[in-house]
């Protein structure tokens, strides 16, 4: 198991180590001197010390080699792409021929599998992290693996990848070891914005590697001292925000103003490890979806990656609030997973709030009532009878604070085809009413106007705040100051 370095000073001086156990001993070859390896975990990340001992001048070329990797193999969905009605998989070029596509088409389709086996196998390094330190310059650090393999993917690809683009930079720190010949410390600190992203929810799923690179002693990758590999043991879950999302009902986002959709069954989640072991984003190896897209283009790549993120709002008592899907937290603990009664536990789907148009009240038995909208997005696929068009969305939740129970109360969906069927809302300042508006196209010969009509809803107490009610409906009433139309008369 790693330990947790509670007084960890980030300045080389490895004196702080030596009352550790040694993790590793790299032996001395030639001109490289022995090394004796710690390894610690601190807030920001993993730390690897090193106490460089030399009797000799030391080899400038001597670069010490540190390399963090998943365990086992990388797993990817099954080759396919996505579309409003569902996924296609393929387990070989020979499904291509079974999909009745013609000549032509079938072939296509063949060369665009085989395109994707290639790529497939440009990816595995991206999950990998390969730095070399040379003790005359620590401060050129060079990460020879991902960031080179990322770097030569065409354009197009990297944008289908790009939450797997390297980021983070560790830092090396450099002291003399007084009273020595040529010794030195060194302290290499691995953020962990610079890990690879990892399966798995615990960090023995990543291997930590320490080596000597030299010169003409190598015997033909050039790394002279074989120390294997450790995992990074320790006891630190990752949780998907305080309200602990499990990997199951992921959305994968949609970009600005659109829907996010639900991940495929064979999507397969990813993350970068926290400090904290509290995550706010995930990356998600899923093949790619989109309207009408029935056959792969080159622009179609198996799998893409994606990254959902999850925002959290304190809302005081020890209670936070989590989108994308509406979730409660309390006292550090989930008060039990996402709930509502129209359509029974689990549908997470429905659940999906836009963390921008999110507020709450607290009511005065202490409960919540929470909004979330008025909200105007487009669909995700953006396929169907008006696909193209607007989503106006607005809800209102209760969330007893007893039980955590999430019971939406109001919810409005509507699709706004502008100057043709519109929609607008006002919801009071106290939130006590609900007023919506919708009009509908009337036509007398060639021409036509639009009839407006509404429905106002009332909280039914302003104690429990537990229920809206219909309070009210008129037809053909005058139209209603445009604050909505606005948003959406154009284009996401």
């Amino acid at each position: 198991m790693i330990p947790h370095v509670e007084s960890f000073r980030h300045d080389g001086n490895v004196g702080e180590w030596r009352a550790r156990p040694i993790d590793r001993i790299l032996p001395a070859v030639g001109r490289i001197p022995q090394a004796l390896v710690w390894v610690g975990q601190v807030e920001d990340g993993v730390v690897v010390a090193a106490e460089i001992r030399s009797g000799v001048e030391p080899d400038e070329d001597a670069t010490l080699r540190i390399g963090l990797r998943g365990a086992g193999d990388l797993a990817m969905p099954p080759i396919g792409w996505g579309h409003q009605f569902g996924f296609v998989l393929l387990e070989d070029p020979s499904g291509c021929t079974g999909r009745e596509l013609g000549e032509e088409n079938s072939a296509a389709c063949e060369a665009w599998f085989q395109r994707q086996v290639d790529y497939r196998d440009a990816l595995p390094p991206l999950f990998e992290r390969e730095w070399r330190l040379r003790l005359t310059t620590p401060d050129e650090i060079l990460e020879a693996r991902a960031s080179e393999a990322f770097d030569r993917l065409p354009d197009l690809i990297q944008g289908a990848i790009g939450p797997l683009e390297p980021r983070g930079r560790p830092l090396a720190k450099t002291r003399p070891i007084l009273g020595t010949e040529g010794g030195v410390g060194v302290e290499f600190l691995i953020p962990w914005s610079a890990f690879p992203p990892v399966k798995a929810p615990r960090l023995e799923e990543v291997h930590l590697a320490f080596e000597w690179l030299g010169d003409s002693t190598d015997s033909g990758e050039g790394w002279i001292t074989r120390t294997g590999t450790r995992p990074l043991q320790n006891a630190l879950d990752h949780v998907i925000t305080p309200c602990r999302y499990g990997l199951n009902g992921l959305l994968i986002p949609g970009g600005e103003n659109r829907f996010s959709r639900p991940a495929s069954e064979h999507a397969i989640p990813y993350m970068i490890p926290e400090g904290a072991g509290d995550l706010r984003s995930l990356i998600v190896l899923d093949n790619h979806a989109a309207g009408y897209l029935y056959e792969p283009t080159g622009e179609t790549w198996s799998p893409a990656a994606f990254e959902p993120t999850f925002e959290v709002l304190d809302v005081g008592r020890g209670e936070r609030l989590c989108t994308p899907v509406l979730a409660y937290a309390q006292g550090g603990e989930r008060a039990g997973p996402p709930d509502w009664t129209e359509t029974g536990e689990g549908d997470w789907f429905g659940l999906q709030v836009d963390p921008r148009e999110l507020d709450y009240r607290r009511l005065d038995n202490g409960d919540l009532l929470v909004k979330s909208g008025v909200r105007v997005a487009w669909s995700y696929f953006g396929s169907g009878q008006c696909g193209a068009c607007p989503r106006v969305n607005l809800d209102f939740f209760h969330i007893a604070q007893r039980t955590g129970r999430i019971t939406p109360i109001l919810r409005f969906g509507g699709l706004a085809e502008p100057e043709f069927r519109d929609i607008e809302i006002e919801v009071a300042d106290d939130w006590r009413t609900v007023t919506i508006w919708q009009s509908e196209p009337v036509f007398e010969g060639d021409d036509m106007e639009s009839t407006w009509r509404l429905t106002r809803y009332c909280l039914n107490d302003a104690a429990r705040g537990d229920a809206f009610e219909v309070c009210g409906e008129e037809d053909e009433v005058e139209e209603p100051p445009d604050r909505l139309r606005r948003r959406y008369s154009g284009s996401p």
